[in-house]
């Protein structure tokens, strides 16, 4: 009976990824399943969708192990609206005998690219991670991790804006890994 669940569960899960894999790749490229266009959707009454195609998704991820300076995720074209996501995961860790503390922050902030970004040019969101100093002769280290989301509205007026990204990290090992992503209006 366990090898049936086992079996019987396992396909379910094959397909439900398979599923997932078919949706993801036909809102980005802008198809229903059937290849029609996304914005005739027979699945709604009346066959309409709102007008989210693929080339209005606006993404961007990175995956950082150093301190970096302003690093820009997305680019928002002129004229346009961005409606999305920013989120973070941070982690760091120190090996016994560190006796520094282990920092991972990210930092995104909105700046002018050839237009005016609005809201005004500043930080967007930050997020953490910290682990504590160990003793100099220690043998035991110490790790801290993060994660963090924020919904976020950015408008590129007179040109582009970008969203960037800024890393300061410390310890024996860290990284963040940060995504943007999003709508065009």
């Amino acid at each position: 009976m366990a090898s049936d669940f086992s079996t019987n569960a396992l396909a379910y899960s094959q397909a439900l990824t398979d599923l997932m894999h078919r949706y993801y790749a036909a809102v980005m490229s802008g198809q229903n399943f059937d290849g029609t266009d996304f914005s005739v959707n027979t699945s709604v009454p009346g066959g309409s969708n709102p007008a989210v195609v693929g080339p209005n998704i606006l993404q961007g991820h990175q995956i950082i192990a150093a301190t970096q300076a302003a690093t820009t995720i997305i680019t928002i074209p002129a004229g346009r609206v961005w409606v999305g996501q920013l989120a973070a995961s941070c982690a760091c860790d120190n090996a016994g005998a560190n006796a520094v503390e282990a920092v991972a922050t990210c930092l995104f902030t909105s700046a002018n690219g050839t237009g005016t970004v609005t809201p005004a040019a500043g930080n967007l969101f930050s997020i953490s991670a910290t682990a504590g100093a160990n003793v100099a002769a220690g043998t035991v280290g110490s790790q801290g991790d993060n994660y963090g989301a924020i919904n976020a509205t950015v408008t590129a007026v007179g040109g582009t804006a970008l969203v960037q990204v800024t890393t300061t990290q410390a310890g024996t090992n860290s990284s963040v890994r940060a995504t943007a992503y999003g709508l065009l209006q």
